[in-house]
């Protein structure tokens, strides 16, 4: 009886789905005998690719997922060789991950709603899964400072100091960047303009002493 064996697979992210490489050993086939792989989703939907032995009985082919939905993909090889000798089907399983993290803009926020320039705010940032720190955003002009976490998480809390701006500007935009899922899914750029009021002021020129003259 011939025999297939499959090796395992890493979890697969968006980058990596359109090109997933499989491959495997077999005995008693011959170059020109085909191979069956498949890889199905939960849904039961499935894409298919066949290949030919190569020298030392090993296989391989490469799978486009893309098209299958986030979770956990089930792999399979089957196989006849020349003499019409069946393969017990050999199989494994990988985690597909394809879903962009997104941020979550009911639960993030900035507090106060309102500061003037050299005050600092606090921003808290939540997502609809577990990321890493979100690298680079700002509130403004300004860099955020993430409180350190270990490992991905679905909030992050941070401060800014706010920056200088022109007289005629009343609001700054907050900018979300950087993060990435487990998987190493980039997250999407997530921008709320107008997220900080900046603190309006007043002026009022100096008054000369008043006598009976001018108190009218």
């Amino acid at each position: 009886t011939p025999t297939l064996t499959v090796e395992a697979i890493s979890d697969v992210n968006e980058a990596g789905a359109a090109s997933v490489a499989v491959s495997g050993h077999s005995t008693r086939f011959e170059t020109t005998d085909t191979l069956t792989i498949k890889a199905v989703d939960t849904d039961n939907k499935e894409v298919t690719q066949t290949t030919t032995v190569a020298a030392l009985g090993k296989w391989n082919v490469t799978l486009d997922v893309s098209g299958l939905k986030d979770g956990t993909i089930a792999v399979t090889v089957n196989g006849t060789n020349d003499l019409e000798a069946p393969a017990k089907e050999a199989g494994t399983t990988f985690t597909l991950t394809q879903t962009k993290p997104t941020v979550d803009d009911s639960q993030t926020s900035i507090n106060p709603t309102h500061a003037a320039a050299g005050e600092s705010v606090t921003i808290t940032a939540t997502f609809d899964k577990g990321v890493t720190t979100p690298i680079g955003s700002t509130l403004g002009t300004a860099a955020i400072n993430w409180t350190a976490q270990s490992g991905t998480q679905t909030q992050w809390v941070g401060t800014a100091e706010v920056a200088s701006v022109a007289d005629s500007v009343k609001s700054v935009a907050l900018t979300l960047q950087g993060f990435e899922d487990a998987a190493g899914n980039t997250g999407v750029e997530y921008t709320l303009d107008n997220a900080l009021a900046i603190t309006p002021t007043l002026t009022v020129e100096a008054i000369s002493d008043v006598n009976e003259a001018g108190a009218a």
